[in-house]
């Protein structure tokens, strides 16, 4: 476990499924408008996209770094990424919060 200089690291994993019909149009959906704000948010260190194919729909799953969990919060209560104007339904399923407690390789942060 690291000592009293811990650095505290936050990921956040959350997925929905779209129709294979729609996977370009919310990718693009995506980057045009749900990145942009991940990028501007006051603590993220990074956000990542996956995809994989399951049968009739493609998941997405996207998952956030952050610095504190405080900075997660401030985000998701201030820029909801649930827009009601948003096209492209899917099913969501549950999002998750976790403590990053040993990195290893590329990313070292301990």
């Amino acid at each position: 476990m690291p000592g009293g200089n811990e650095v505290v690291v936050i990921v956040r994993i959350s997925s929905i499924a779209i129709p294979n019909a729609r996977i370009d149009d919310y990718l693009e959906y995506l980057q045009r408008d749900l990145i942009p704000r991940y990028e501007t948010a006051e603590g993220i260190e990074s956000v990542w996209v996956l995809q994989r194919r399951l049968l009739a729909y493609d998941e997405v799953t996207t998952i956030s770094v952050w610095q504190a969990e405080e900075a997660l919060t401030r985000f998701f209560e201030g820029r909801p990424l649930n827009d009601p104007n948003c096209e492209y339904s899917g099913i969501e399923f549950e999002s998750h919060t976790y403590k990053l407690v040993r990195s290893s390789g590329g990313w070292q942060r301990f």
